[in-house]
């Protein structure tokens, strides 16, 4: 594995079919930038916000997050406890809420993006993914 580079994502999704989904799509997603660019990707899916927390790596490079999660914690809650462990991590909220004060109070209180949990919402969390790889270097 020497010389090859790692992207670490992170996933935070209380529905396990949803979280599921969504990892498997990263999954395939990545497969191909991996084997085009000589990186190793580590998807860390979760659905518990306390899991999640506790095991995320602190190099985490980006991490999508659900807004609306049990355990009487939100997606702010999250955001702002990846920020005190993973310094570098771009946070993506996502939700099927896509009213703006969703949207704006996730921005403002500095994620990278909003993703609305609709048809497009998978297609829409690779991009993210490839956005960031680009604005940290990787692609």
């Amino acid at each position: 594995m020497s010389g090859r580079r790692e992207f670490k994502i992170g996933l935070l999704e209380d529905n396990r079919f949803y979280n599921s989904l969504m990892r498997r799509q990263m999954e395939r997603y990545t497969d191909e930038i991996a084997a085009e660019r000589d990186i190793d990707f580590r998807i860390y899916a979760y659905t518990s916000p306390h899991d999640f927390l506790r095991n995320i790596p602190e190099d985490t490079n980006m991490a999508i997050v659900d807004y609306y999660l049990g355990e009487d914690v939100n997606g702010i809650y999250v955001l702002n406890a990846i920020f005190k462990k993973c310094s570098g991590c771009k946070v993506f909220i996502i939700s099927n809420t896509g009213t703006i004060k969703t949207s704006l109070v996730t921005i403002l209180e500095g994620a990278s993006g909003f993703i609305l949990k609709d048809r497009h919402a998978l297609s829409n969390a690779c991009y993210a993914v490839e956005d960031i790889m680009k604005s940290q270097g990787y692609l």
